[in-house]
């Protein structure tokens, strides 16, 4: 799933940041205020730019109704550790207007590296309506088993006519990479 662009941004972050002699956990960190307020700090915003300086997040406007209603107050972005560094990592789900494309993305934190790189789960094609009604949002796996709530899960849910479709990725340390989550959901 990485692409060549991610050691690129990499790079270009590690340079930037210790140019800046700035520490990860003096910067502010990205965090989910409330449906009108996601912080996503300077550091992120320097990623963002560079892995795709046209990328906007969506807003609640953006959203359909049954998106909202479904408890997700925030559907556009959420904060966990995916990586288990004990720093917060941020999903994003946005748009590029100039390219036509829906994203998703995930900053990740690199506490070694003093850098939040930048991956991107998915793209696709942007309609029309996806801005006034989207159908997608962003979630966190939910689970009763305490062997599988070791590491946060982020779902892509999709709203679609009598269902829901439920697209799962885990942050891998082998690979060092989001993975598709593999698992019987109870």
């Amino acid at each position: 799933m990485l692409n060549n662009k991610f050691f690129v941004v990499s790079l270009l972050l590690l340079l930037t940041t210790y140019a800046n002699g700035k520490d990860l956990k003096k910067i502010v960190l990205p965090r989910v205020l409330s449906s009108a307020n996601v912080v996503l700090g300077e550091t992120v915003e320097s990623a963002l730019k560079i892995k795709n300086k046209n990328f906007e997040l969506l807003q609640i406007t953006n959203f359909s109704k049954l998106a909202i209603e479904s408890g997700k107050d925030h559907p556009m972005a959420l904060t966990a550790d995916f990586n288990s560094d004990g720093l917060r990592d941020i999903a994003m789900l946005g748009i590029s207007k100039s390219e036509k494309k829906v994203f998703i993305y995930v900053a990740v934190s690199n506490e070694p590296k003093r850098i939040f790189e930048i991956f991107e789960l998915d793209s696709f094609s942007l309609e029309d309506k996806f801005l006034k009604f989207s159908p997608m949002y962003l979630t966190l796996a939910e689970f009763k088993k305490a062997s599988l709530k070791k590491r946060p899960v982020l779902q892509i849910e999709t709203n679609g006519p009598g269902d829901v479709s439920v697209t799962p990725y885990y942050f891998s340390k082998k690979t060092n990479d989001f993975e598709l989550f593999q698992s019987v959901f109870d």
